[in-house]
């Protein structure tokens, strides 16, 4: 009930400084466990010759877009952290890559990193693409560019009211047979498109349309420009309507990625030394 309250309740704003102050600790406390580990590589004499990969698994909203912790499909949600530390690729020290990446992406490229590169077949039945060549080349933008196109993620929604199922629609302990919804959102370079679809429970695949959800929504936030260095400006406009070929464009990639069995969450990807 008490995590319910917190996912629907108007929160004040002392309240909401309270929880990023309390998110901020968090983060320094894992960030010092995760100094405890490098600093155990470099006694052992370790570290030269260890490929190191940090990652989540979820993004996490403080207040944007009224919304809290990770239920959602806006890019504070979705996006993660990567940092990749490989002391023998030296052109990746200190620098940072704007490629699309996935989650899926890490398991090929620590495998290319650590000389032990995947056979054709193994690497063909992968969802994955290795990274490494942007590695090894941070600086070509138009290689980070051409790598990847798209990144894929996906959450569900379960509305307790079909007349309202904006309000109270989380599926927390809700099996997945029963889940109702289930939202598709596809990130390029330039924009974010977004589908919600009704979810058939028995084949555990989505439906794209549905008499009893005719207003299955659709969501497209344009990031042209996006740094990233911005957590407020991007995706408060819902550009669906004023720019249908891109909307039109997205939703086919989409559909596609979805047919295709491939829905991870999107990376910012950082190299260290």
């Amino acid at each position: 009930k008490a995590l319910y309250d917190m996912l629907t309740l108007q929160v004040a704003n002392a309240t909401a400084h309270e929880w990023r102050r309390h998110y901020r600790a968090a983060i320094a406390w894992v960030d010092s466990q995760i100094g405890r580990v490098l600093h155990e590589l470099e006694a052992r004499g370790l570290a030269p010759t260890t490929l190191v990969a940090l990652h989540s698994d979820h993004g996490w909203s403080l207040g944007e877009h009224g919304e809290w912790q990770k239920f959602s499909n806006f890019e504070h949600g979705t996006r993660v952290p990567l940092i990749m530390r490989a002391p023998w690729v030296r052109e990746t020290v200190g620098t940072r890559s704007s490629v699309l990446a996935e989650l899926i992406d890490i398991f090929p490229t620590m495998a290319e990193l650590a000389g032990a590169p995947l056979d054709p077949q193994t690497a063909a039945s992968l969802d994955g693409t290795s990274l490494a060549p942007v590695l090894r080349a941070p600086a070509d933008a138009a290689l980070a560019r051409a790598l990847k196109h798209r990144a894929l993620s996906q959450y569900m929604r379960c509305p307790r009211d079909a007349a309202q199922p904006q309000k109270a629609n989380d599926c927390l302990f809700t099996d997945r047979s029963q889940i109702a919804f289930m939202g598709y959102t596809v990130r390029t370079h330039t924009h974010r498109f977004t589908q919600w679809a009704a979810w058939n429970g028995s084949s555990l695949r989505s439906v794209w349309q549905q008499p009893r959800w005719p207003d299955i929504g659709e969501e497209l936030y344009s990031h042209v420009g996006d740094d990233g260095s911005d957590f407020d400006r991007y995706e408060n406009k819902n550009c669906n309507a004023s720019e249908p070929n891109v909307a039109a464009a997205l939703r086919v990639l989409l559909h596609e990625a979805v047919a295709n069995g491939s829905a991870k969450a999107r990376v910012d990807l950082v190299l260290v030394p």
